[in-house]
């Protein structure tokens, strides 16, 4: 990728370190995850989880393609993050167009399942949101567009 790599990874993600927390953005977007300290250039901040859907079971579930916490790993590989319960804090980070995150797809060694890491692209300040590019992807077809 553009940011040379992503570094290795700390024990704890950065919700658990106590970095970072999820309130409201006072604006369409509802809730943002939010930077609760500075927080280092390319920090992992932890993994992108929720229900693993094909292509296929993703257009059966969601067939006018309009998913909000649904983040392509690949062509036939999405993260359904829909359900709070099951997923983790990363669902709420919003879009953007000058995001401060991006996210790496891990492979499994002999496995179909993937891993999605999110890490800081620069250094994020206290009191800043965390956000990534969604993709054109996923603004095709919406009445919205990015925020």
């Amino acid at each position: 990728n553009s940011h040379g790599g992503a570094a290795p990874r700390e024990d704890a993600d950065a919700w658990s370190a106590g970095l970072l927390e999820v309130r409201e953005t006072h604006s369409a977007k509802g809730k943002g995850l939010f930077a609760r300290a500075d927080i280092v250039n390319n920090r992992w901040l932890g993994e992108y989880t929720g229900e693993v859907l094909t292509q296929e079971e993703y257009l059966a579930k969601y067939p006018n393609e309009d998913a909000q916490y649904v983040l392509g790993a690949n062509t036939d590989y999405n993260i359904d993050a829909a359900d709070a319960a099951n997923s983790s804090f990363l669902r709420y980070a919003n879009h953007s167009s000058d995001p401060n995150c991006f996210y790496e797809v891990e492979r499994v060694r002999r496995q179909r399942q993937k891993r999605v890491m999110f890490y800081t692209a620069r250094d994020v300040k206290r009191g800043e949101e965390l956000t990534f590019d969604y993709g054109a992807s996923y603004w095709a077809g919406r009445a919205d567009g990015p925020i």
